[in-house]
């Protein structure tokens, strides 16, 4: 045998590969009739605490700090952190731009965070980093609160991803339910 044959069986099975095309098809229309909810925010929260999360539903983002000193996990926190503008109320919390380093953040307890989209059909909440400091606070928060406005409320994954803005270089993701891996 020659050094060249591995190479030769090589080019043959690639040769083979290219001659054989297999037919191409269109992408499915995603635009299709998908599920649509009565009450998207019903749907939301019955999916919600499907997988273990809660709802907690105020008429107005200055009624939050209020409701969450209704939570227990909130009352009994020694770290407090809240990304969302606006929301930030005397000592309760320290605010992530306080932070220097992700690593001073394992002793967080509780951490409220903004939510772009809630997903009605599996109670995902899509959130990115474009005004947070520290991402490493979506994961490593002991409890998290994310404040979603119902009006960014949706019924399916499909009608999310019609909404997202991919154009930056944002981090993003869907969050659902507690950590199974904790």
């Amino acid at each position: 045998m020659t050094e060249n044959a591995p190479s030769a069986d090589r080019a043959k099975m690639l040769a083979a590969i290219r001659r054989h095309q297999l037919p191409t098809h269109d992408a499915p229309d995603l635009a299709g009739p998908w599920i649509r909810y009565a009450s998207r925010l019903e749907q939301f929260r019955n999916s919600l605490e499907s997988v273990g999360g809660q709802l907690r539903h105020v008429p107005e983002l200055t009624d939050v700090l209020r409701e969450l000193t209704n939570v227990e996990a909130y009352q009994v926190a020694q770290r407090r952190i809240c990304c969302v503008p606006n929301l930030l109320a005397g000592d309760d919390f320290t605010s992530l731009e306080q932070v220097d380093d992700a690593h001073n953040l394992a002793d967080v307890d509780f951490a409220v965070i903004e939510g772009e989209l809630g997903v009605a059909e599996n109670g995902a909440i899509f959130v990115t980093d474009r005004n947070v400091r520290h991402r490493a606070i979506f994961f490593i928060t002991q409890h998290l609160a994310i404040v979603v406005p119902a009006s960014q409320l949706v019924d399916t994954m499909h009608d999310a991803y019609e909404q997202i803005d991919f154009t930056d270089n944002a981090f993003r993701c869907f969050i659902s339910g507690p950590s199974k891996t904790a």
